[in-house]
């Protein structure tokens, strides 16, 4: 089988959501002995690469190919006037059709796999492959949020026109492809589709068998895009509601606010005592990592955030709101604290620096749950899944749909071993201190 991954930026890891959703995908393929080429969009052009030389971050001039985007501003304009969101239009290229026909003249493919924002590029699909659409998440629903969020007038008029359009847009694009993917049941919802025409594909994260050693410091920590919406607005709560009241009680607690292109009510953040902005930083791991607490208070955004799965792998007890953990799905008090007030979120933080085994039993169950929750091969055989199903290879697709179920199960077979065999080491530990104490 031979894919054409067309993705909206380049795949990278560590990116943004729909950056690692493509490169675990177009890496998790390869290893399955699929050939993958990929087209992406990067500023003033639109990129054709080898997909083992996206793995391998070789942009080399011999391989990769490059096309430029004519009048890209213009066209950005016209497709807003035209009423596609300002999100899908920032996209806008008209050559993208030739570009996928160019490479099609010497390069064969059985399945185009499109991630949705390029999808309205598409006019005219025939005498292309088989398509295959990848929502990835449900942009509507982060706007639900934000419009609730918001009390200026404008901006609230401004927000409700973008997730209109984002709704219809979704809905256009569902109905014109037979298929698609999207990475949660909740994301499905919002687009309002069945099992039948989108199916949900996780996401795929590895988790490292051993983690680095921790400088632990007395801190609580949240990391993201700086610049966002979203992430301005969860860094300014975490430090005004959240931080401040407990640095009242705990004198040596610091916060560290870790991301790149901080904005300048984020940098204004680092005036207050303890408080840390990093700006960027090459590894944002060892600040999670010897961190006491990971904290993501987010009121909106979409998607599933890496850097929450992120903590959990570095065995950091997360507390977050109800919005972050939408995309992830922890129960409350088993993986993570989930709150939802400011005083909720003081408490549990509160109670994770003061017992820390809590924290230790928290972290360990999110560890696990993000390993059987976005495993690689029940992805990836759910992928390849649906792609023979757009062919029309049922028994394939239904061979790989069985397949993807026994991962699955052997997944939750492993965590319940886990379990027995962490319960017994407690065990055997509590009657090892009681020994030496009697």
């Amino acid at each position: 089988m031979r894919i054409l991954y067309v993705t909206e930026k380049v795949p990278f890891i560590p990116g943004s959501n729909d950056q690692a959703r493509a490169y675990r995908q177009i890496e998790g393929l390869i290893e399955e002995g699929i050939h993958v080429d990929c087209i992406f969009f990067h500023d003033d052009f639109i990129y054709f690469l080898p997909g083992k030389d996206i793995l391998s971050k070789s942009f080399n001039k011999k391989t990769i190919k490059a096309f430029k985007r004519s009048k890209r501003q213009l066209y950005t304009i016209l497709d807003i006037v035209k009423g596609y969101p300002v999100t899908v239009s920032k996209y806008a290229a008209p050559e993208l059709n030739t570009v996928i026909r160019t490479i099609l003249k010497t390069e064969p493919y059985d399945t185009i796999h499109l991630q949705s924002k390029l999808a309205h590029n598409l006019k005219e699909t025939e005498g292309l492959p088989k398509l295959l659409i990848d929502f990835v998440e449900a942009d509507s629903w982060s706007l639900h949020e934000q419009i609730d969020q918001t009390d200026n007038k404008i901006a609230k008029y401004i927000l409700m026109e973008e997730h209109r359009r984002l709704k219809r847009h979704d809905r256009d694009v569902r109905l014109k492809f037979d298929k698609g993917i999207v990475q949660s049941r909740r994301d499905r919802e919002e687009i309002s589709a069945t099992g039948d025409q989108v199916k949900v594909v996780p996401h795929i994260q590895l988790v490292p068998k051993t983690l680095r050693r921790a400088s632990r410091k007395k801190a609580i920590v949240f990391s993201g895009k700086m610049n966002a919406a979203h992430n301005i607005a969860a860094a300014k709560r975490l430090v005004n509601n959240i931080y401040l009241p407990l640095k009242q009680e705990i004198a040596d607690l610091e916060c560290w606010i870790v991301g790149g292109q901080p904005g300048a009510e984020v940098e204004e953040l680092a005036k207050i005592d303890g408080v840390t902005v990093t700006g960027y930083v090459k590894d944002n791991i060892s600040y999670i990592r010897n961190g006491s607490v990971y904290v993501a208070p987010l009121e909106f955004g979409t998607g599933i955030h890496q850097q929450i799965i992120e903590a959990a792998i570095q065995a950091r007890p997360v507390v977050l709101s109800d919005t972050a953990n939408s995309g992830i799905g922890f129960t409350d008090s088993k993986e993570a604290k989930v709150c939802g007030t400011d005083e909720e979120f003081i408490d549990s933080i509160r109670q994770l620096l003061e017992d820390s085994s809590t924290g230790t039993r928290l972290s360990r169950n999110a560890k696990k749950y993000v390993k059987r929750k976005f495993n690689k091969e029940l992805a990836i055989r759910l992928l390849m899944s649906t792609y023979h199903s757009l062919l029309s290879n049922q028994q394939a697709a239904d061979s790989l749909e069985a397949e993807a179920a026994v991962a699955e199960e052997e997944t939750e077979e492993d965590s319940r071993l886990e379990d027995q065999h962490e319960g017994e080491v407690d065990v055997f530990i509590k009657k090892e201190r009681h020994q030496l104490t009697s």
